[in-house]
């Protein structure tokens, strides 16, 4: 069973909403936006429909929205164990989906990859009206997750977690425990540009990532040592420059990032008491609290 269409809030203020659902698991996880209207990327079960017709098969996508709410065209990656996780726009007409695949993945035009091992990562290119360009598959035996892309003119970035050895597109990695945190960057032309990665004995992830104005990557995520929130900066090789550590001795975690002219603002949680740069730790209740926490791109 299929349910899509567009309807009206209660307000009669013109807001709509696009629904579908199926016997699997359906989500949308990413939005990016211009002028034009904007992008949706996300996973569905078979025979959803997400305003562009049912698909049949299980897969993730991207997908097109006018202002209005009418879906103009959608792009998928076929495969039962697909699941996109992110979505950049670049000031060139292109758009980057990533996420992670299990066994086979086909993506449109035909390309049809094998993970290596357990879960790979991947990064998808179309272009603004909808034609493909390219799909970059990369891991190990183990698993990779990728959970943020980031673009600008001319590149494009990717980053997550990795367990194991992993082939990014330079010389294969390993991780010094349960997962280390990486981020890779290509051209927009797939080539592979750069990597870096970093990591303990314990659970380390980039849950976010953006370009600064100068060019720049900005990361955030998690790392173990305790459980901390950190935010930090990249040269144009990858190289970390400076790197913010946030929390206390509980589970934190940074999950949204934006970077704004001289401005960094990222958003996450933490657990009972926590330090984000200021005199006095904040106190939360319950099992976790939200935080939103801004610095200066120093």
């Amino acid at each position: 069973m299929t349910r899509s269409g567009l309807n009206s809030s209660p307000n009669g203020r013109g807001a709509w909403s696009q629904t579908a659902d199926s016997a699997g698991d359906d989500a949308s996880v990413a939005v990016v936006a211009d002028s034009t209207g904007f992008w949706v990327a996300g996973s569905l079960g078979g025979g959803a429909n997400i305003g562009c017709g049912e698909h049949a098969t299980a897969a993730a996508y991207v997908a097109k929205y006018s202002a209005t709410g009418v879906c103009t065209w959608v792009t998928y990656v076929d495969g039962s164990d697909v699941d996109a996780s992110a979505l950049a726009l670049d000031t060139a007409g292109s758009v980057y989906v990533a996420g992670s695949f299990g066994g086979d993945a086909l993506f449109s035009g035909g390309s049809l990859r094998t993970s290596a091992g357990g879960l790979d990562g991947f990064l998808m290119k179309v272009s603004t009206e909808g034609v493909f360009g390219w799909a970059r598959t990369f891991g190990g035996t183990d698993d990779e997750y990728v959970y943020a892309v980031a673009a600008k003119a001319g590149h494009a970035a990717a980053a997550g977690a990795f367990n194991g050895t992993t082939s990014l597109g330079g010389d294969p990695v390993v991780s010094h425990g349960d997962a280390d945190g990486f981020v890779v960057q290509y051209t927009n032309d797939d080539a592979f540009e750069k990597q870096h990665t970093f990591g303990d004995r314990g659970w380390d992830a980039v849950n976010s990532l953006a370009f600064a104005p100068a060019g720049n990557l900005v990361a955030a995520g998690t790392f173990v040592g305790t459980v901390d929130a950190f935010v930090a900066t990249y040269d144009s090789c990858l190289t970390p420059l400076r790197a913010r550590k946030m929390g206390g001795a509980g589970d934190d975690a940074a999950h949204g990032l934006v970077v704004k002219g001289c401005h960094i603002v990222t958003s996450g949680y933490f657990t009972h008491e926590a330090a984000f740069g200021q005199t006095s730790a904040l106190v939360g209740g319950g099992l976790h609290t939200a935080f939103v926490a801004t610095y200066e791109a120093d």
